[in-house]
């Protein structure tokens, strides 16, 4: 697989220590999912796992990572430090907290296909408009990337994994998808994954209007937002 190491090990070092899932999707076979918990000890061993794994020309596969840390005892389970193929993926009860607002901003489209120059332009305007109003309001600067589709704005929070803390990121997202109607509302769940910073983000076919694209890391996150902002 195709993944820029150096982009990937940017993005964990903008998560707080702990244990993630990274999460792969390979298009010829979506009953099951590549999966491998990672922390520091093992990134590196998992990232050279994930590089080596063969692929059939063709095949599309997109590689996600949780947004939030997991609990401790997911170093129990197989593929912990190890890719293997299981059913057994993250759920909110195996978050341990809630570290981010995570703003999925992704153009309208057809369904299974790559966005086009035009259509992301539109998801790029509307998520610098949300960072400017938020700004505003006395937000402080977001972690910004690129998913190869659209843009991820995702803010620094310090919530507990509870009905309260999940109703909060539930209502913001709705607000915001109230003043900017590309804001994905389904991303509030605690253990949501969003696309890898590093990797391609693979939808259809490979075409000049549709390309695949590599998915970056365009700014960093600064202080954690608190509940009354």
């Amino acid at each position: 697989m195709d993944i820029n190491i150096t982009e990937v090990k940017k993005e964990f070092s903008e998560k707080i220590p702990g244990i993630y899932e990274i999460r792969i999707l390979i298009s010829d076979n979506y009953s099951t999912a590549l999966s491998a918990y990672v922390d520091y000890t093992n990134l590196d061993s998992v990232l050279q796992q994930i590089v080596t794994w063969k692929v059939k020309p063709g095949v599309n596969y997109n590689i996600y990572a949780t947004v939030n840390p997991c609990k401790d005892y997911c170093k129990s389970r197989e593929q912990y430090g190890k890719l293997c193929r299981t059913r057994i993926t993250t759920q909110d009860d195996d978050i341990e907290r809630i570290t981010w607002l995570p703003i999925d901003i992704d153009p309208e489209r057809p369904k299974g296909v790559s966005a086009t120059d035009e259509e992301k332009r539109t998801a790029y305007l509307q998520a610098a408009d949300l960072i400017q109003y938020l700004s505003m309001q006395g937000w402080d600067s977001p972690e910004e990337v690129d998913s190869g589709n659209g843009y991820h704005v995702k803010y620094r929070v310090d919530l507990p994994n509870d009905e309260e803390g999940r109703d909060i990121i539930d209502s913001a997202l709705k607000k915001l998808h109230q003043l900017f109607p590309l804001v994905d509302t389904t991303a509030k769940n605690p253990s949501r994954v969003l696309k890898l910073p590093g990797t391609i983000a693979m939808k259809g076919r490979n075409t000049e209007d549709r390309p695949h694209r590599l998915s970056v890391i365009m700014g960093k996150a600064t202080e954690v937002v608190n509940e009354q902002q």
